[in-house]
């Protein structure tokens, strides 16, 4: 396969030559964030597509289900029809009522943010911004403690890095930590609930059965690591593109309401989740490739989103 030699800052070219030459490719080396190692690699829009919405070739069910890795229990690692359940309960936590009722608070947390940098007019933006937000909001909606907003952004950072170089026992000592600190604010909420998540969650049905209570750890340790991650992400996107295109610029101030749709452009172009991985449950040919029962696949959507076809 030809390397190509700029892969990080701007993966574009790397893209469009795996997706004309090695659509479905086998990288034995490829490393998943929950520490597997070898997948196969999926570049095509029309592959991508299908396997984001064929649960009974591609399931979602790919990490191993162990007592330590709450991730295993997650929403994303997660088959219809219980991830639409599942998802429908979360949804609440986002719903424009509840977003309404913090939207004072967000803008109050962005001012202190932007503020003591008025002055110089500088400042950096993902140190100083895009990392802390996240973080706080998302501590927010889940009911922990605004102090907290450090330790959460500590955890994101463990949970999402590459195991290669953090090693799983970090990653492992992390999900015990956050395990530990959300249990006892699950017992808090337990004996007073409070408009938060953790709250909904345990008053949330599914058929009629309460969530466990691995269900809801796993819940928030989702939120707190994915979530605020790929939030940050997104910003830190977002502004580096916008910067890019000063006449894009001028016309989000002078044109607000387009401002949704320039983020909505941004996650097609540069999508924060680069990859999202399955597990392929049945032997399938794909672009002349033979994909066993078993093997893991990782499904590029940046590449995917800026497929030609």
């Amino acid at each position: 396969m030809k390397t190509h030699p700029v892969t990080q800052f701007n993966p574009d070219p790397w893209y469009h030559e795996m997706r004309n030459h090695h659509p479905v490719y086998y990288d034995p080396d490829f490393r998943f964030f929950f520490g597997a190692q070898g997948g196969w690699l999926l570049f095509a829009y029309e592959d991508v597509k299908q396997a984001l919405n064929d649960y009974e070739t591609y399931s979602c069910e790919y990490i191993p289900v162990t007592e330590n890795d709450l991730l295993s229990a997650s929403i994303f690692t997660m088959n219809p029809p219980r991830h639409k359940k599942m998802r429908a309960i979360v949804s609440k936590a986002f719903s424009l009522s509840m977003v309404s009722q913090m939207e004072q608070w967000m803008y109050n947390v962005c001012h202190s943010l932007i503020m003591p940098f008025i002055g110089d007019g500088r400042m950096e933006f993902v140190r100083d911004f895009a990392a802390g937000l996240p973080n706080l909001v998302m501590a927010r909606l889940i009911g922990i403690p605004d102090n907290y907003g450090e330790k959460v952004s500590q955890w994101s950072k463990t949970l999402t890095g590459d195991p290669a170089v953090l090693g799983m026992d970090a990653h492992y000592n992390t999900m015990a930590e956050m395990s530990s600190f959300l249990s006892q604010l699950i017992q808090e909420r337990s004996l007073q609930p409070q408009e938060d998540l953790i709250t909904n969650l345990l008053h949330a049905e599914i058929d009629g059965e309460k969530l466990t209570i691995t269900e809801i750890l796993a819940f928030c340790v989702t939120l707190l690591g994915a979530g605020t991650e790929t939030s940050e992400g997104w910003l830190s996107i977002a502004m580096y593109m916008f910067s890019r295109y000063p006449a894009i610029q001028q016309h989000l101030q002078a044109v607000p309401a387009d401002i949704p749709k320039a983020l909505a452009e941004v996650l097609r172009l540069r999508s924060p989740a680069i990859g999202l991985a399955r597990i392929v449950i049945r032997d399938i040919q794909l672009q002349g490739q033979k994909i066993k029962k078993g093997d893991l696949v990782n499904l590029f959507l940046n590449a995917a989103n800026l497929d030609p076809a």
